[in-house]
């Protein structure tokens, strides 16, 4: 019931005034229904909270993902450099302000962390950050799930540090003590994620086109 009253609470919540949220239709556009509300509503859903369970958000500094969880769990701890004053004023929420490095995760994954989110962070830091976030979590992670979304296309770089296969491959593998038990691709895109190309059936004709597009994955321990 935990993941239903979550679900319940993003969706009044997602696009209101009180609690704006990146491309939340006030912000950037894409409305209540939109690929940003996507990622949230997956990593609700894949993470599984109970109300003991004690959250690591890597990367989670605007706080909505914070604000969103924190009435159904025991704490949860933000670990980003940039982080939102009000966020730092909820009660069960810890806000780490660095940024998330082979230094510090270490010292933050303790064995109190029972979840680890990763929302909308790997397609914005270069191949060595998230890396040594994959590293971390497989060296110190011993909790239950960790959940990651991020923006992906099997073979071009629409923008610096978004993932192909190529690269998403490289980054997973680096989990030896994980699987993965889920794999979703939104069927929602952002805005900004269309552009004109010529499409090769037809080079006379200009059509919009999807670009990249989000992907969620749920890890689970081994054993």
């Amino acid at each position: 019931m935990q993941t239903a009253a979550i679900k319940k609470r993003l969706w009044t919540m997602y696009g209101s005034r009180e609690h704006p949220a990146e491309w939340d239709g006030n912000v950037f556009g894409g409305g209540k229904i939109s690929q940003r509300f996507w990622e949230y509503l997956m990593a609700a859903e894949m993470l599984e909270l109970t109300p003991d369970a004690v959250v690591l958000d890597i990367g989670g500094g605007k706080g909505f993902f914070a604000k969103l969880i924190a009435p159904f769990v025991k704490k949860v701890v933000i670990l980003d450099e940039d982080q939102s004053e009000d966020t730092a004023r909820i009660p069960n929420v810890e806000c780490i302000r660095q940024h998330a490095t082979a230094d510090t995760l270490p010292r933050v994954i303790t064995k109190e962390i029972t979840h680890i989110s990763c929302i909308s962070v790997f397609e914005h830091v270069p191949e060595e950050v998230r890396d040594e976030i994959i590293r971390s979590v497989n060296g110190h992670f011993s909790g239950k799930t960790f959940v990651t979304t991020f923006e992906f296309h099997p073979v071009i770089h629409y923008f610096e540090h978004q993932l192909t296969t190529r690269t998403m491959n490289r980054l997973v593998s680096g989990f030896t003590r994980f699987y993965p038990e889920r794999i979703e691709s939104s069927p929602l895109r952002c805005e900004n994620a269309y552009g004109r190309a010529t499409t090769p059936f037809n080079s006379r004709k200009k059509q919009y086109i999807g670009m990249w597009y989000p992907l969620a994955i749920k890890f689970l321990p081994m054993g």
